[in-house]
């Protein structure tokens, strides 16, 4: 039996290590509500969506050439803007040697997502192993994420807005 080709979330032969913003929505499997709830508008992050605002924190000091923008963390489901900026790495490299610049390699969305998406299900499941000794943790990630590339400054401004308004705007 042959499986099923998983259809990528992807623009075909874009290359998404190359400079720009670009959007993304990661959402917890099954949609449970691991990361704190809305209350009167504001999202009141629990000990797990602690461990997630770490975790973009963490992301945006890892990688030198990446720029968080608006970020938020809802009960189920992650939005942010990642800027990738190549002039950022050449600039936090400027005293290398030529040789260390050469080897130097800007991650493609995915894998910047990839990394900020795994390291936290890492800390979740610690968290989760302490505070229920015994018990398998239950955190997951849907598979991947969703995307789009930001083209203009006006469609970063909307979307900004956007993550910043959601929880106010949330109908869970």
């Amino acid at each position: 039996m042959r499986l099923p080709v998983r259809k990528s979330n992807r623009l075909n032969g874009y290359d998404y290590s190359r400079d720009g913003r670009y959007f993304f929505t990661s959402n917890v499997k099954d949609f449970r509500r691991f990361f704190g709830e809305i209350t009167n508008g504001q999202m009141v992050l629990n000990p797990f969506g602690m461990i997630v605002a770490e975790q973009w924190a963490w992301m945006c000091a890892h990688f030198p050439y990446v720029i968080g923008h608006a970020f938020i963390i809802m009960p189920d489901h992650v939005h942010g803007i990642v800027e990738i900026k190549r002039d950022l790495l050449v600039q936090s490299h400027h005293h290398k040697s030529d040789q260390s610049k050469r080897t130097l390699r800007i991650k493609p969305l995915y894998e910047i997502i990839g990394a900020f998406k795994m390291t936290a299900s890492k800390h979740i499941h610690l968290l989760e192993k302490e505070m229920y000794p015994g018990m398998a943790p239950e955190f997951d990630w849907h598979r991947s994420f969703n995307d789009h590339i930001i083209r203009s400054d006006r469609a970063f401004e909307r979307i900004s807005k956007y993550i910043r308004e959601n929880p106010k705007n949330w109908r869970g």
